[in-house]
């Protein structure tokens, strides 16, 4: 299964909301996720990283941030990757 990668830019100050959300997704759909931000030129750019999720997880995640208060009118972008072993 693949690894998700969300990543969106928003305020420095909310860190602490987004650290909430994903207590929430791990109570609420036991769905484990890391928090990462980088600060460059004054924006802030927050991703979230969930390892080996299936598809049906990640729209369910998506579904459930388009309720959240921290995400509005912030642009969520979604990817998710397969890792290539080594030979």
């Amino acid at each position: 299964m693949p690894d998700v990668f969300v990543w969106y830019h928003a305020d420095a100050h909310q860190e602490r909301k987004f650290q909430q959300w994903l207590t929430m997704l791990e109570n609420k759909i036991s769905c484990t996720g890391k928090l990462y931000k980088r600060k460059q030129d004054e924006k802030t750019t927050f991703m979230e990283v969930f390892e080996h999720i299936d598809s049906a997880t990640m729209k369910k995640i998506e579904q459930l941030a388009t309720q959240q208060d921290c995400f509005q009118g912030i642009h969520r972008q979604c990817e998710s990757f397969e890792r290539i072993l080594s030979l």
